[in-house]
């Protein structure tokens, strides 16, 4: 009897740690989104002025480029985002959540170009002789990878759900690196950081980051969803570093910031971790 009674208890408390397992299990769903990052504001805004040399001489017509800055004006152009949450349901309502999102936005160089070619490319020499330089600029794209928990409340509809999010966290930027090229007197360079500096590098630029997100959600089983999500994400890279040209004797300290503001459109799939 105490045999029957033992592999009863027994029973009785793997049912129940199973059953404690699933109702966890239960509470965690894992979400996939694939969209756009559209930016908004000074990040996707042109400016060539900040790019300019601050400390030029009046009565010289030729106003260089000191580097390309991107405090003003971050010409970001609409790219593309990837992003998973693993989400954890505290109630009927509302949720907590862990996020990762990856941003890829290409850079416009082309301000910088067309005043190039309308101001500093037909010069003339002291006896009046026309000439031109050519020079072209190169950027790589804006990359970033935010870490960010969200706070969430879901209002269910049958088999739809509407939700809103609030978000924050640390966004890891990577600079994009850039170079001026010109054809002239050498070729001279523009290269971002100036090898002489003696400070590191800021490649990885982190900063906190904040936004707001709204969704909808359509149940297609008990376990599967599909879903559609807007978010405003901020962030803002303060940062500085030195340029040069290869040739000449100048060179420029510039204090720059990347003022991140994204809009994403995305759609996902959502899978609830049940047994």
């Amino acid at each position: 009897m105490n045999k029957i009674y033992l592999l009863l208890g027994f029973y009785c408390l793997v049912n129940t740690t199973c059953f404690s397992q699933q109702e966890l299990l239960n509470k965690f769903r894992l979400e996939i989104e694939v969209g756009s990052s559209i930016p908004i504001g000074a990040f996707s805004n042109s400016s060539v002025e900040p790019s300019l040399d601050q400390n030029f001489n009046q009565e010289n017509p030729y106003r260089e480029f000191r580097g390309f800055v991107k405090k003003e004006g971050g010409q970001a152009q609409t790219g593309a985002s990837l992003g998973i949450t693993l989400a954890y349901t505290i109630s009927p309502s509302f949720y907590f959540s862990l996020n990762y999102s990856r941003f890829t936005n290409p850079v416009d160089v082309s301000p910088q170009e067309d005043y190039f070619v309308a101001n500093l490319q037909d010069r003339a020499d002291s006896f009046g002789n026309e000439f031109q330089i050519l020079g072209s600029l190169e950027s790589e794209n804006y990359q970033a990878n935010g870490w960010y928990g969200g706070f969430g409340y879901r209002k269910v509809i049958g088999a739809w759900s509407f939700f809103g999010e609030a978000y924050a966290g640390v966004n890891h930027m990577v600079f994009p690196f850039y170079t001026w090229t010109f054809d002239s007197p050498g070729p001279i360079t523009i290269l971002r950081p100036a090898s002489f500096a003696e400070r590191s590098v800021p490649d990885k630029l982190p900063a906190l980051l904040y936004g707001l997100g709204v969704g909808i959600e359509k149940s297609i089983s008990n376990r599967i969803g599909i879903n559609l999500k807007f978010k405003y994400l901020t962030s803002d890279h303060s940062h500085e570093y030195w340029t040069v040209p290869l040739v000449g004797s100048r060179n420029f300290e510039i204090k720059d910031e990347i003022n991140f503001k994204v809009f994403t459109a995305s759609g996902g799939i959502s899978y609830k971790l049940t047994k």
